[in-house]
């Protein structure tokens, strides 16, 4: 959510601001650099974090539901 709000809140702030292109381009570049490192951690451990969930669900046996009946076996003859 920071690396997608971010870029326009900012970017409509510097509009309304009296600092020029070069300032406003410094600030952006700050703050792009200084969030970076947040959204890449945030991702990889989003990564891990499905990575064992998937590995998770394939090992734990499924679950039976409560709701479905249960079949007769087939009678010989």
């Amino acid at each position: 959510m920071i690396s997608i709000v971010t870029g326009p809140v900012l970017g409509f702030a510097l509009i309304f601001t009296p600092l020029s292109l070069t300032w406003a381009n410094v600030a952006g570049t700050v703050v792009f650099a200084l969030l970076i490192p947040y959204v890449a951690i945030g991702r990889t451990l989003l990564y891990f974090d499905l990575a064992v969930r998937q590995q998770e669900a394939v090992t734990e046996p499924k679950r039976r539901r409560w709701w479905s009946r249960t079949r007769p076996s087939p009678q010989p003859g």
